[in-house]
Formats: structure tokens, sequence, C-alpha cells
């Protein structure tokens, strides 16, 4: 099949979901007593317990926010300013509590190549489902101890896992 070309721009460049519908049309089908099928539903368990974890620390960064918030002083005639530090920590700590939602989305996002493709493609795609699923018990180590340094770490083990999503797309 040609991809169509205008203008000089691709505008249906081969891809995953391409590949995707047509092994639907093959009649690919999901056989759950594979035990490589498990490798899907393990992946989710386990970002599952991650964003389980980040939402447990985002509605403890929630409260502290609104602690934070209720000690600014209230402005007065004489002072009709709060204080600047308390400001900047008010406003670092709705950063952070931005970074971790934001974190929590991907986390729950995160692509998986469907469990059909396993059997189908080349003989080194059941590599990559351990390589994915080695992330992401790398996700959870990293998410024991939350703090702002474990939230850099996780976002670096995302960015490796679509790395090894982009491997897979290039085996297709």
């Amino acid at each position: 099949m040609s991809d169509l070309v205008r203008y000089g721009v691709q505008m249906a460049p081969p891809s995953a979901s391409t590949t995707l519908l047509r092994g639907i049309l093959n009649a690919w089908t999901y056989n759950p007593a594979r035990p490589e099928n498990g490798a899907r539903d393990r992946s989710q368990a386990v970002r599952n317990a991650c964003d389980e974890a980040l939402a447990a620390y985002s509605d403890h960064l929630r409260s502290e926010l609104s602690r934070l918030r209720r000690a600014l002083p209230e402005p007065t005639r004489d002072n009709p300013y709060p204080p600047m530090d308390g400001l900047q920590a008010v406003r670092e700590l709705e950063r952070y509590l931005q970074q971790v939602d934001a974190l929590r989305v991907r986390i729950q996002g995160a692509a998986i190549p469907p469990n059909d493709i396993i059997g189908h493609g080349r003989a080194d795609n059941r590599l990559l489902f351990i390589e994915l699923e080695s992330a992401d018990r790398d996700l959870l180590q990293a998410l024991l101890e939350l703090h702002e340094h474990s939230i850099s770490v996780v976002e670096g083990i995302l960015a490796h896992r679509e790395d090894i999503l982009r491997q897979f797309d290039s085996h297709l």
C-alpha cells in the first residue's frame, strides 16, 4: 500500500495504528492463556498503583497548599500586601502540584502495544514487552519515596519507556 503524498507532504504516514488496523482485518485474536499476553495487564496494574500513590501524594500536597494559604496574613490597611516569601512558597507548591498532576496523566496515558502484536511481529517484540515491564517496575520503585527528586527520576523513566515504544514502532 503506497502512502498518500500531496504537495510534497506525506498525508498518510505509516504508523503503529495503521498496522494495528491491518492486524484487526487479518483477524488477530487475543489469547489470554498465552503468558506473554499478561504483560499488558501487569503494566496497567503497575501504572494504576503508581497513579494511586501519586493521587495520595497530590492530596497531601493540596492540604499543605491549603495550610500555606491559610497561614498568609490577612491584608490590613497598614499592611495591604502579604509577605513575598509566603506568596513565593505558595506559587512554588502550586507549580510542583501541577507537575505531579501532569505526571499522573502521563503515567495513566502511557501507551503499550497491543498483546496481539507479540506473536505476529518480529521475534524480538517479546523482548520489547519485557523491557516495558521492567520500565514499569522502575516507575513503581522510584515512587516508593515521594519527593521532588523522585518526580524528576520518574519523568526520566517515562522518557526511557517512550524510547522503548519508539523501538517497537520502528520494528513494525
